[in-house]
């Protein structure tokens, strides 16, 4: 018997990321082991918007329950602490 296929879900969250969520975005300053810093943006590239922090699993459930779509993945160079 052959398994459903499986639902596609959201990535796991890294540094450097860009959701879009209806309106408006929300980019992954830095990712810890419990804490996300993440800023709320009404377009991509704004400057002067404050940073906010907020439980790993409770930064996933908002991009999950409001349908975000990842529109930029971070390489894994752009990561790399010179």
């Amino acid at each position: 018997m052959k398994k459903p296929p499986a639902a596609s879900k959201t990535p796991p969250l890294a540094t450097g990321q860009l959701w879009q969520i209806k309106d408006s975005y929300v980019q992954i300053a830095r990712v810890g082991k419990t804490l996300a810093e993440y800023k709320m943006l009404r377009k991509p590239g704004q400057r002067a918007v404050k940073s906010q922090l907020g439980s790993v699993a409770s930064v996933a459930s908002f991009l999950k329950t409001n349908k975000a779509k990842l529109i930029l993945v971070p390489s894994k160079d752009a990561t790399a602490v010179s």
